[in-house]
């Protein structure tokens, strides 16, 4: 197997490095993304309780009308055979700008 070369591991390492950090970032939204959900799906007990005697019913029109769109909209966005593209901002960038290019279709599903 031949050696990559330093330049091009560097840029790979430094691109790994930069996600790990992102994903660090992201994992505060967590709450507010578990709630959004929770909305989403029609769960509003934690934040508007229904009082007591009335009817605890909520509409998820929304929800059901994404739910539908979705197999069509993922179509558009994800059916062509090239779903992202990836460009190197230097010259240290242009290895993982490959390596993203070929791992985007697979994680996009």
């Amino acid at each position: 197997m031949p050696r990559m070369p330093l330049s091009e591991l560097k840029a790979l390492l430094d691109s790994e490095r930069n996600d790990a950090l992102a994903a660090t970032r992201a994992s505060k939204l967590s709450v507010e993304r578990s709630d959004a959900m929770d909305y989403y799906l029609g769960d509003m007990a934690k934040d508007m309780p229904a009082p007591e005697g009335r009817s605890r019913a909520v509409s998820t029109d929304v929800a059901d009308t994404i739910e539908g769109l979705m197999p069509s909209l993922m179509e558009i966005f994800c059916g062509g055979d090239e779903v992202v593209r990836f460009e190197a901002v230097g010259p240290n960038d242009t290895a993982a700008a490959e390596h993203k290019k070929k791992a985007a279709p697979k994680r996009c599903l």
